[in-house]
């Protein structure tokens, strides 16, 4: 299996996608050998991190067309360019391959006002857990709307979706070895 790996922060163009020789020639390799191909549309986290900082009202619908026509514009080029093999659209996968920062309680705790922090302080339990709920939401913690963004509303994965889809291409003979070699 070949895995190719594409920044979606550079903007994917019919003229980027012919120019790109790697590609090409990966293509290439892939359809005279017939090695199974698999696409990862990456950094697209950071590509809708920078259309919100932009101050753009609709930033998700901006992203959302991006992401989506980038995966089109690679599945049309790479159909045109193969003669011995068609990529489905699942072998174009997007895919966040960093973790999104977790903010911890205590950092959050950190960051309440001075009388939040009060009442914060005299609460019981139960309490305690609404008022930090009450704050994450008012909040902006843009990580994690654009977090919740891009695996809710595009269906991103993450890296562990992205395991179990290339166990899914892999053969079967590959796909035990994997598994056997988590036993050891």
């Amino acid at each position: 299996m070949i895995i190719y790996i594409i920044s979606e922060i550079v903007v994917l163009n019919a003229n980027s996608t012919r120019n790109n020789n790697r590609l090409k020639n990966i293509i290439e390799i892939s359809s005279k050998y017939k090695i199974p191909l698999l696409i990862l549309l990456t950094h697209s986290d950071s590509y809708c991190k920078d259309v919100k900082s932009s101050d753009e009202k609709n930033w998700k619908e901006i992203c959302k067309d991006k992401i989506n026509r980038n995966k089109e514009l690679l599945l049309e080029f790479i159909n045109e360019m193969t003669i011995g093999i068609k990529m489905q659209e699942n072998d174009i996968i997007h895919t966040v391959l960093g973790e999104p920062d977790k903010i911890s309680d205590e950092e959050i705790i950190k960051k309440f006002p001075k009388k939040i922090k009060e009442k914060y302080d005299k609460a019981n339990d139960e309490i305690k857990s609404v008022i930090l709920e009450t704050f994450i939401e008012g909040k902006d913690f843009s990580d994690n709307e654009i977090q919740e963004f891009i695996e809710e509303e595009i269906k991103i994965y993450g890296r562990q979706k992205l395991i179990e889809k290339i166990k899914e291409k892999l053969p079967f003979q590959y796909h035990s070895a994997l598994n056997e070699s988590n036993d050891i």
